[in-house]
């Protein structure tokens, strides 16, 4: 299925307008930890070799060089972490400014 496919969802659930907003909140978030994790993982496997990264890293044996690099890389993975994770709670807090309709006639959203 591709991400541009419709999907419709049939539940019996007592409270759909609920159900619906959490499932859309739940897509989101992992749509947003997708984004700032990809982009962790293509610092390091791009810039890893600066500080020795590889299937037997081990940060005690990193030359002083290695080991500026690498704290250098963890700065910028906590900060695209921290940022990633205020945007995502900021996003969730915005979703209760919206309502989900159902259409009266078949009580799907």
């Amino acid at each position: 299925m591709k991400d541009t496919e419709n999907i419709q969802l049939i539940v019996n659930i007592d409270n759909p307008e609920t159900y619906s907003r959490k499932l859309l909140q739940k897509i989101l978030e992992v749509h947003f930890k997708t984004v700032f994790v990809g982009a962790v993982f293509h610092i390091e496997k791009e810039f890893g070799e600066l500080w020795g990264e590889s299937d037997n890293f081990d940060e005690e044996n990193l030359t002083p060089e290695q080991k500026k690099w690498y704290e250098k890389f963890l700065a910028v993975r906590e900060k695209i972490f921290d940022q990633g994770n205020r945007e995502r709670k900021a996003a969730a807090s915005k979703m209760k400014l919206f309502y989900i309709l159902m259409d009266p006639k078949n009580g799907r959203s």
